[in-house]
């Protein structure tokens, strides 16, 4: 393999068989399908005949063997990955994310297509992978060392590390069938990371371990990446991970490689992918509006549809007159999250900026702080002087990305549980 490529994937799929029989299956159900399978290869031949048009313009369709069902998993995927890459692969559950990291743990073959993998690769794809559950932690580790090519030095000298790092020091000697599930991960991280492998596969499994565990992961990631020159592909659905570890992103879709480029905009591409925030806007007429109706919002338009967190916010708000009589207002936007909980309310009264009516009138609204966190977000628009003159529930809607402000990687709870992010510093000095 040529250069620093240490990965070179070349139109690669796979394709599973999806059995639909509900009823058992024998011996003389296999031995009936092999005898019939003749029969079914010609029956599909005059199915693809008959579905062209008819000369009374009909499509005339046999039906399908409803026993079986072709599955494509990954389609044509094509990806070289460099020596010391961080890449994440990130899509929607059954996009072919996990398929890939197996065919290239040599779990599973390819239909078609090739792969080349230069160097040691360890991976994590799953509670217990390459332990076995009657060994103990202890006999496990020595055991992934040697399937890995360590020496019994190189094992030696990773081995105090590991199981600290593990946080499994009570139980080395006990099998593993016997450790809960986060013993469980937290062993096999530890090993795959510790042992010096070229390539470490990863995939979402980490959800499973607690905060400050994906913690201590990610870091130890990073510092295998940065300091050791280590290749590792990351597959998680936690994208503010994804931003903070990783300096490439793969979007898969349908199985199919839809995106690769530099992480945050294929973050917000599948942010955008996943959420309305793709859908184009539909203009909202005034008529079932509340308020007087002698103004009106006739848009509210966010200057991007995916800002950062701690990035300036700015909105466009175009505002018409029905009735020039009317006397002076203000305009307030009331931000709401997507579980419908309003975070705060700008209303330009407290600036001092009020809209005269007459002209066509557009007001730039900055949004400063707080910081927000990854989400998306709706805005509800209202104009008011000593009533209310217009209301738009839901008159836009845009995203925050998830590329953090800070400057560590922050466990997913903290983004999770919280409303805003919090814009702060903090400072440790000693006493006497």
């Amino acid at each position: 393999m040529a250069g620093s490529v240490v990965i070179r994937i070349e139109n690669l799929s796979k394709k599973f068989r999806v059995d639909h029989q509900t009823s058992p299956v024998g011996l003389r159900h296999v031995l009936q399908d092999i005898a019939l399978q003749p029969a079914r290869l010609l029956r599909d031949r005059v199915r693809r005949w008959r579905e062209t048009k008819t000369g009374n313009g009909q499509v005339s369709r046999l039906p399908a063997n409803p026993r079986h069902e072709e599955f494509w998993a990954l389609r044509d995927v094509s990806l070289e990955i460099a020596q010391g890459e961080v890449v994440g692969i990130i899509g929607r559950n059954g996009a072919g994310k996990s398929t890939l990291l197996k065919i290239l743990s040599r779990i599973t073959d390819p239909t078609t297509g090739r792969i080349g993998v230069k160097g040691r690769v360890a991976s994590l794809l799953e509670v217990g992978t390459g332990f076995h559950p009657d060994l103990t932690g202890r006999e496990n580790i020595w055991l992934n060392g040697a399937i890995l090519g360590m020496t019994r030095r190189e094992i030696a000298r990773q081995f105090d590390e590991i199981v600290d790092f593990a946080g499994v020091e009570k139980f080395i000697d006990t099998p593993v069938k016997r450790y809960s599930t986060g013993m469980y991960v937290r062993l096999g991280f530890a090993v795959a990371a510790h042992l010096n492998p070229e390539i470490l596969l990863v995939d979402e499994i980490l959800s499973v371990g607690d905060g400050e565990f994906q913690k201590k992961c990610l870091g130890k990631m990073r510092e295998v990446a940065t300091g050791a020159g280590r290749t590792i592909l990351f597959v998680s659905h936690q994208l503010a991970s994804v931003v903070a570890l990783c300096s490439r992103a793969c979007l898969l879709q349908d199985g199919r490689l839809e995106a690769d480029g530099a992480t945050k905009s294929v973050v917000e591409l599948y942010q955008k992918r996943t959420s309305r925030l793709e859908e184009p806007d539909v203009p909202k007429g005034p008529e079932n509006r509340p308020g007087r109706g002698t103004m009106r919002i006739s848009s509210v338009r966010p200057e991007h549809r995916v800002f950062d967190p701690a990035g300036e916010k700015r909105f466009f708000v175009r505002i018409v007159t029905n009735d020039p009589t009317e006397s002076a207002c203000y305009l307030v936007l009331a931000f709401s999250d997507d579980n419908n909980r309003e975070l705060f309310i700008l209303d330009t009264r407290h600036v001092n900026a009020s809209i005269t009516p007459g002209q066509p009138t557009e007001v730039s609204v900055i949004l400063r702080t707080p910081w927000m966190r990854p989400g998306e977000y709706s805005v509800k628009a209202e104009l008011v002087n000593f009533d209310l003159i217009d209301g738009w529930e839901n008159a836009c809607r845009f995203g925050v990305s998830n590329e953090l402000p800070y400057s560590q990687v922050i466990n997913a709870e903290a983004i999770e549980w919280s409303l805003v992010l919090p814009e702060f510093s903090a400072s440790v000095s000693t006493t006497d």
